[in-house]
C-alpha cells in the first residue's frame, strides 16, 4: 500500500500520476518463543466495494472520504467486494487506474498498517490479461486466510468463461477449503457479484445460473458460513436465507443504483465487529 497520507480531511487528487505501489496482502507475523503476547478477544474489519470513479475521473471523492473515515477506526483488515476501477484492455491504462485506486486508499494506513483482501468485480476483470493484472496486485483472484477466530474466503465470480458462477476447479477448491475450516468460529465469504441481487444486478449476477447459485448457497448453508459479503450493485442490502447472512455493499464511491428502492442506494462501507458472543455489521454512511 502507498505511504501514509496525513488524515484530517478530503485528499485532493494530484496533478501527476501517483507513485507505483502495491497493497499489502493479509499476513500473519510468527510469534517468537517466550515473547509476551496480549490475548486477542475480538476482530474489527471494514468492507467496501463499488468505488470505480467512472470514465475520465481518476479518483472518486467519496472513496477518499471513506478511506479517511475508515482509517481512523483502525480496522485489522479491509475486505473488498469488487468494482474498484473502470477497467481497460490497455495495460498502461489499467495500471494507471490501479495506481489511482491505491492513492485514494492511502488514508487507510494513516494510523496503522492495514492489509487488504479484495475479490474481483465485473469491471476489474474482463479478460485473462485483466485477471493476471488483478492477481499481480492482490495475490490471486481467489484464496483464503485466517484472522483471529475467523476464516475468510475470497471468491472469483469473473473467471473468463465461468463468469457469474462458481464452478470447475474453484468449486472443488471451495469445497475442500470449507471442509478444512470446520470448527472455526466465523466463516466469511466474499464475492464480486451477489447470489441474490435486488436491483440492477438481476440477471447479470449469480442468479443468471440458478442451479449453480442454489448449489453454492446450499454448500455455504451446510458448512455454516456466517456471512457473505458481495458487490455488483450500487446499494446496501441485507437478507438472511437458511441461516446464512447475505450483505450487498456497493456504495464506496461508484454509481449508485437508484432502482433499489428507498433507503438502499447511499454511499457507505460496512463496519464488522466480531467477538466471542457474535458479530455485528453496521452500514456506515459516507457524506
Amino acid at each position: 500500500m502507498p505511504a501514509p497520507v496525513p488524515s484530517g480531511g478530503i485528499i485532493e487528487a494530484p496533478t501527476l500520476p501517483p507513485p507505483t505501489a502495491q497493497p499489502r496482502p493479509p499476513t500473519e507475523t510468527p510469534v517468537q518463543p517466550g515473547t509476551p503476547t496480549t490475548p486477542v478477544t475480538s476482530l474489527a474489519l471494514g468492507v467496501l466495494g463499488g468505488c470505480r470513479p467512472g470514465p475520465g475521473a481518476p479518483v472518486s471523492p467519496v472513496l477518499q472520504r471513506l478511506a479517511v473515515d475508515l482509517g481512523r477506526r483502525q480496522p485489522e483488515i479491509v475486505i473488498g467486494t469488487g468494482d474498484y476501477i473502470e477497467g481497460s484492455q490497455n495495460p498502461a491504462t489499467l495500471e494507471q487506474q490501479y495506481q489511482w485506486l491505491f492513492y485514494a486508499l492511502q488514508p487507510l494506513q494513516a494510523l496503522r498498517t492495514v492489509p487488504v483482501a479484495f475479490a474481483p468485480g465485473s469491471h476489474d476483470i474482463r479478460s485473462s490479461a485483466n485477471a493476471r493484472a488483478f492477481a499481480s496486485h492482490f495475490g490471486g483472484t481467489y484464496h483464503s486466510f485466517d484472522r483471529w477466530q475467523a476464516h475468510f474466503i475470497i471468491l472469483d465470480t469473473e473467471i473468463p468463461g465461468q463468469e457469474q458462477r462458481i464452478t470447475g476447479d474453484q468449486w472443488w477448491w471451495l469445497v475442500s477449503d470449507l471442509y478444512q475450516a470446520l470448527g472455526v468460529k466465523y466463516i466469511f465469504v466474499v464475492t464480486g457479484r451477489p447470489l441474490f441481487p435486488v436491483a440492477g444486478g438481476r440477471g447479470s449476477s449469480l442468479d443468471r445460473y440458478p442451479r449453480c447459485r442454489d448449489a453454492l448457497h446450499a454448500l455455504l448453508r451446510d458448512y455454516h458460513v456466517s456471512a457473505v459479503f458481495s458487490g455488483g450493485e450500487g446499494l446496501y442490502d441485507y437478507q438472511e436465507r437458511e441461516g446464512v447472512k447475505y450483505f450487498i455493499t456497493g456504495g464506496a464511491g461508484g454509481v449508485l443504483d437508484e432502482t433499489a428502492g428507498p433507503g438502499r442506494a447511499f454511499s457507505h462501507y460496512l463496519w464488522v465487529r466480531c467477538a466471542e458472543r457474535g458479530f455485528q455489521v453496521e452500514a456506515v454512511p459516507v457524506g
